[in-house]
């Protein structure tokens, strides 16, 4: 295509146009004039004003422009350096008002802004709307000369008043582009071939809203307003919808006219877009611009590649003073110095955008339009417009969005391109190396003609370049969804459905799922959904349950469920309809996947009833297996709130009576817990809140109408749960009263009472063997701060009074309460074990047979103990009762850990204080009854032990007969309180001698809890013993394998002996030990084992001599490896602080010059290793170096391996922070070394914060560009 000329005489204004200019709009036009004239000029910023408020007091001056110039860089056209300005719109101006308007109204005088301006020797230019002759100007001229002779004949006035009538200004205005078509939009006449000034530019309702930059953009804005016009050619590339055209907007934007970093006045802007006139429109007015040679902006948008390499080359071929500007997708042009790349927006400024275009958009519509839109704000824009009108219509979005003009992008493609990428559009994600190498060859192939594999994968490295597609995981993807789904909609628009469903059937099983997933998408496209009705036809895949018990298949399944979702529930249930529960559990080995396909189905209420029976009998399968989650996510489908379904609360009551009715226990089971997950009414998180998949618009889960429609629902779920607690199963019947009484404190919390009324009177009526577990949850919601309706739970208690003994002792002993706020309600159980006591001793035989009842397990031992202590009291003969548990124990068949011996705790507890020695003699014989020796410990705990009774327990310990790790309930405080110093020294003495790890960790616990029992100052027997202990290097071994609460006693031991104490000898020890390698793997010597954070402080700061001394010696023996344990060994680290920032901040300068100065070969070294590197600015999260640190850089930074000690200690911040951000604190630390003394170091350093800058700016450019891959993926 050849050059297309403008005729000049046709593109222009008149003088009768002029004066159809309103008072606003001559104001404006003079900016115009004077910013064009101004850049045309080489005039510097800030050097005109113009006053656009005509009604504001100006002082006779409405524009203005003055600066230095030689006479002959001024055009004979303008009238000088120096020139005041002032308009006047009205229909007439005579003479006489033409010299009245350069007086002051207050004082008569010549205005002063006229004043000031003649006499530095500059112009005056009254500026009117009015078509005059000469003579008509020169007689007002003439007037207003007079005036100044009048007013101040001081004043020069011979040519420097002039008159720019409508004739003038049509000329002047005939000179520039821009000037020219904003007249004529003014006059309502249509500019040439859709020419655009910036100001009708930036009226486009698209830029209505505030923008919001992203960092890129922000760069780029602040180099197109300083430098726009050095340089003739700028390409700006993006995706279309990515901002491109809105960021040129705001660079363009006025700023003040003293704003000196803007190169560019808008007002001197053109702006064309190719799409809307074509080809031969951007020629056409291209010609038109040059021929007038003055300096503006040309702004070509959705420039096609042809075109923009044509316009470039006139402009570099012609001595145009336009600079050209192109808005042009990406390309695989190498970038030059003025091609700015537009990448995908931050999800948070696209969060800005959608809320500012559609403020009353719910939380989960902003999400959705995010998520679509994929950082592209023009589209994200279109999706929130659409939401905040109730009418989200994908079809619209494709044809009215920057979707479509991708899409127009995308027809300018080659052949192969085209093709390629409309055939990577109809998959979610095709391979393309390695083992997925074959999905590529598949695709080219058979959905591009064959395609040479070799080939389609060349064009796909074209796409990924020009934006279209992306790689990730070996995967190639379409980088834009909803391109992707443009271009497989043309492409099923143009295809029959027998051919496409041949095509599925024959792709590999990954392919047909990505190809269906793509499908799914097109929900809104009639032949889609006819595509999966067919494909789910009883005779395919989907209805073969071994299939869809695959990965492959379940995905599949989940992939046309979103396309056709009730096709896809026929072809689930039609395929499990024989399955139980265990066959089930075994098809979940294979693949989860399923189970999320079904959770995904049963959201629709036309799938619910053929979903939720296949869902319950994987959830039943589940439970036997022993997980739960699946099975508490069918339970959560019939919850009121967050079910994750939209079937209405009364539509699932057949499904949940189809699940109590099933042939299988496990299913009637479940169904049972799910009548009884209906009652929730607490807090709930719903994993299934939203419809949240593929293209659909998110909705909300089903929210009932009515108040009344949940009690309708829950009187039908109570009268179900009835029934249930009546069955004859017990498992049915377990499973309800459990579910119940989980839910009563639930329902009574929550303000339903009158829900939980008839349910407490049913588990009272039939299922009394709950009622401990009942009667505890009242109990608590008495006991609870809060206020609930007392006298109905008062009365449910009195309901709930036991009518046996063996009731009782389950209810208030086995199942009491064992801690209670209220002191009424722990008053009232104390009395009630009371009577049970006394009831006790008035009926022996019913305790005697009741003894194996008493020592059955419980989770709270509490009551047992309290009950076995009243029973010492209340009994006429307690030792009876005592022998015959004695007896009972051997004889009961459930497990040692099945049995509690709280009661005969209680019970000796109780006796000691009538006959401690017969205590002793019963605790001998379980020490001496093998049968009886598993239950002596937990008997011991809780009979007050003293002395004796626990050495017994230790003797046992060190004689092999029971485990020394069960001793540790034995050192309680409450435990160890009552014993003397030296008998407790002895006892941890004894039991430190075994010499095992278990054994050493419980002599330290023994002494310090000893210790702590005493107020934390440990009497001298005890401290003699923990100094012994504490220097028993098997101690710090044992600690590495004991728990966290050794540490904390070891630390705080340290503390007791060490701190104010003056302690050399143990302290040398201590740091010793700390320093020494013993027990640690060479190559783990970077690793430490010791969790000394508190005692450290103690050691640098009352020891630092010692601590030194020592770290020199070992470090001087061992090496490196041996400093760096020590750092690590004494390291003080804060939770968010990064290993440079650890070490020994207690050497001093002096010390370090000490130490070099004596050794300076390893010295340095050594100390790079020991030191804190950086310090924390408070300012900020930057480093500055520790001063000794960067004393030995400076003085030693010549030598490679102190460089290379650096390296590594600052490498570790890598782990820390994002790895971007890392490598820019590093390279800030690299960069204040560029100050050292030592030119080296200089050297060094600027090498190293080049190169780790150069990898944030590559690591931050990854992540920008990868930052929405993982959905994908």
């Amino acid at each position: 295509m050849g050059n297309i000329q403008a005729d000049n005489a046709l593109i222009g204004v008149k003088a009768e146009d002029i004066t159809g200019l309103s008072e606003q709009q001559l104001p404006q036009l003079l900016k115009i004039l004077l910013d064009n004239s101004a850049l045309l000029m080489g005039v510097p910023l800030g050097c005109w004003h113009v006053n656009a408020d005509t009604k504001a007091a100006d002082g006779g001056v409405d524009a203005s422009i003055s600066w230095s110039a030689k006479p002959e860089a001024i055009p004979d056209w303008f009238p000088g350096t120096d020139v005041v300005f002032q308009c006047k719109a009205c229909k007439k101006f005579g003479p006489t008002q033409c010299s009245v308007e350069l007086l002051s109204p207050k004082n008569g005088l010549i205005r002063p802004g006229v004043r000031d301006t003649l006499r530095r020797g500059g112009k005056y230019v009254l500026v009117v709307a009015l078509d005059w002759t000469d003579q008509d100007r020169s007689k007002r001229i003439a007037a207003m000369v007079d005036q100044i002779a009048r007013k101040d004949p001081t004043l020069p006035r011979k040519n420097r008043i002039l008159i720019w009538d409508a004739g003038v200004l049509a000329s002047w205005v005939n000179r520039f582009p821009s000037a020219v078509v904003q007249v004529l939009s003014w006059l309502r006449r249509q500019p040439p071939d859709g020419l655009l000034t910036w100001d009708l530019m930036s009226r486009d309702h698209k830029y209505a809203n505030p923008f919001h930059a992203s960092t890129d953009e922000t760069t780029m804005i602040a180099l197109l307003r300083q430098q726009l016009m050095q340089h003739k050619v700028w390409k700006i590339v993006g995706l279309p919808g990515v901002g491109r055209t809105r960021m040129l907007v705001e660079a363009l934007r006025p700023g003040d006219d003293d704003d000196q970093s803007r190169t560019t006045p808008s007002r001197s802007v053109l702006y064309i877009d190719e799409k809307g006139g074509g080809v031969d429109s951007v020629r056409y007015a291209w010609s038109w611009v040059k021929s007038l040679d003055v300096s503006c902006a040309f702004i070509v948008d959705n420039c096609g590649e042809s075109e923009r390499s044509w316009l470039a080359q006139e402009v570099v071929d012609s001595s145009t003073r336009v600079t050209l500007v192109t808005v042009s997708v990406p390309s695989c042009d190498l970038p030059q110095q003025t091609t700015l790349v537009l990448g995908r927006m931050p999800d948070d400024a696209v969060k800005q955008i959608v809320v500012d275009c559609a403020p009353s958009l719910t939380y989960i519509d902003v999400e959705f339009a995010i998520r679509q839109a994929q950082g592209l704000p023009g589209i994200a824009c279109t999706i929130a417009v659409q939401l905040g009108e109730g009418d989200y219509n994908v079809q619209a979005l494709m044809d009215h969005s920057p979707v479509e003009t991708m899409r127009a992008h995308v027809a300018l493609l080659s052949d192969n391109e085209k093709s390629c990428l409309n055939a990577l559009s109809l998959f979610s994600r095709v391979g393309y190396r390695d083992s997925l190498k074959a999905e590529s060859e598949h695709v080219a192939k058979v959905f591009c003609h064959d395609t040479n594999a070799d080939v389609f994968l060349e064009a796909i490295e074209t796409l990924t370049t020009k934006g279209y597609a992306k790689k990730q995981y070996g995967y190639a993807i379409v980088s834009q969804d909803l391109l992707a789904d443009r271009l497989a909609y043309e492409w099923w628009r143009q295809k029959e459905l027998p051919s496409t469903l041949g095509l599925m059937d024959q792709l590999p099983d990954d392919l047909r799922v990505s190809f269906c997933e793509r499908l799914s998408r097109l929900c809104f496209f009639g032949k889609a959904t006819q595509a999966i009705e067919k494909f789910c036809d009883r005779s395919g895949l989907l209805s073969d349950s071994a299939y869809l018990t695959t990965d492959s298949g379940a995905r599949l399944l989940s992939a046309v469920a979103e396309c056709n979702p009730l096709a896809a529930a026929r072809s689930l249930s039609h395929a499990f309809a024989s399955f139980t529960p265990e066959k089930a559990r075994d098809a979940m080995e294979s693949t989860g996947a399923l189970v999320e396909a079904m959770a995904k189905l049963c959201w629709w209420p036309q799938c619910f009833d053929l979903v939720a029976p296949v869902f319950l009998v994987f959830a039943a399968g589940d439970t036997t297996s022993h997980r739960h989650q699946v099975a508490e996510q069918y339970a959560d489908l019939f919850r009121w709130v967050l079910p994750g379904t939209q079937t209405p609360l009364l539509d699932r009551l057949s499904v949940l009576d189809g699940a109590t009715g099933s042939p299988f226990e496990a299913c009637r089971v479940l169904g049972v817990t799910a009548l009884c997950n209906a009652l929730t009414t607490g807090q709930i998180v719903g994993s299934m809140e939203i419809l949240n998949q593929g293209g659909r618009r998110p909705q909300f889960d089903y929210w009932p109408r009515s108040r009344d429609e949940i009690n309708s629902y829950w009187h039908e779920i109570t009268i179900r749960l009835n029934d249930s607690l009546r069955s004859k199963e017990i498992a049915v019947r377990d499973a309800a009263a459990t579910g119940l009484v989980d839910k009563v404190p639930e329902l009574v919390e929550n303000g339903f009472q009158e829900i939980a009324e008839p349910i407490v009177r049913a588990i009272i009526e039939d299922a009394r063997e709950h009622l401990p577990a009942l009667r505890n949850r009242v109990i608590e919601l008495l006991d609870s701060p809060r206020e609930f309706d007392k006298p109905r739970l008062e009365s449910w208690l009195r309901d709930m009074e036991p009518t046996s003994l063996d009731e009782r002792i389950r209810t208030e002993v086995l199942g009491g309460p064992e801690y209670l706020r209220s002191t009424d309600l722990q008053n009232s159980v104390d009395n009630s074990l009371t009577d049970l006591a006394a009831y006790c001793n008035d009926h022996g035989s019913e305790l005697t047979s009741a003894i194996p009842l008493l020592l059955e397990s419980t989770d709270s031992p509490g009551p047992s103990i309290v009950f076995g202590s009243k029973l010492g009291t209340a009994l006429r003969d307690p030792w009876v009762i005592v022998d015959r548990l004695l007896d009972t124990i051997p004889l009961l068949s459930q497990p040692v850990e099945k049995v509690n011996v709280g009661v005969m705790g209680g019970l000796l507890a109780s006796l000691r204080t009538q006959d401690t020695d017969r205590v002793e003699l019963v605790l001998d014989r379980m020490r001496d009854d093998g049968a009886l020796l598993p239950f002596l410990v937990d008997t011991t705990l809780w009979s007050e032990p003293g002395y004796r009774s626990l050495q017994r327990c230790m003797h046992a310990a060190e004689e092999g007969d029971i485990k020394v790790s069960s001793l540790r309930r034995l050192t309680y405080q409450y435990v160890l309180k009552g014993l003397e110093p030296d008998d407790l020294a002895t006892m941890a003495a004894s039991v430190r001698s075994l010499g095992t790890p278990e054994a050493l960790n419980l002599s330290l616990s023994l002494l310090c809890n000893y210790a702590s029992a005493h107020d934390e100052k440990p009497p001298l027997e005890v401290r003699l013993a923990l100094k012994a202990l504490l220097m028993d290097h098997r101690l710090m071994g044992s600690l590495r394998t004991g728990q966290h609460l050794d540490w904390f006693w070891w630390n705080r031991s340290v503390i007791w002996l060490l701190h104010e104490q003056d302690d050399q000898e143990l302290a040398t020890d201590l740091v010793s030990q700390l320093l020494s390698d013993s027990g640690t793997e060479p190559e783990d010597s970077e690793r430490s084992d010791h969790d000394v954070d508190e005692a450290a402080p103690v050691l640098l700061k009352e020891y630092w001599p010692t601590v030194w001394a020592l770290v020199q010696e070992s470090v001087a023996k061992r090496g490196l490896p041996a400093a760096t344990r020590a750092r690590i060994a004494f390291a003080s680290r804060e939770r968010d602080d990064s290993d440079l920032e650890t070490g020994f901040s207690q050497i001093t300068l002096q010390e370090a010059r000490e130490w070099c100065g004596a050794d300076q070969e390893h010295a340095p070294l050594f100390l790079l290793d020991l030191l804190p590197i950086g310090v924390r600015k408070s300012e900020s999260d930057g480093y500055t170096w520790n001063e000794v640190a960067r004393y030995v850089v400076d003085t030693y930074g010549q030598n490679t391996v102190v460089q290379a000690i650096v390296g590594n200690r600052l490498r570790d911040i890598l782990g820390w922070v994002s790895r971007g951000r890392s490598a820019k604190l590093v390279a800030d630390l690299y960069r204040q070394l560029e100050t050292s003394t030592n030119a080296v170091v200089q050297r060094w350093a600027r090498s190293i914060r080049s190169e780790l800058e150069a990898q944030a700016e590559r690591i931050d450019k990854w992540a920008t560009r990868n930052e929405d891959d993982n959905d994908a993926q």
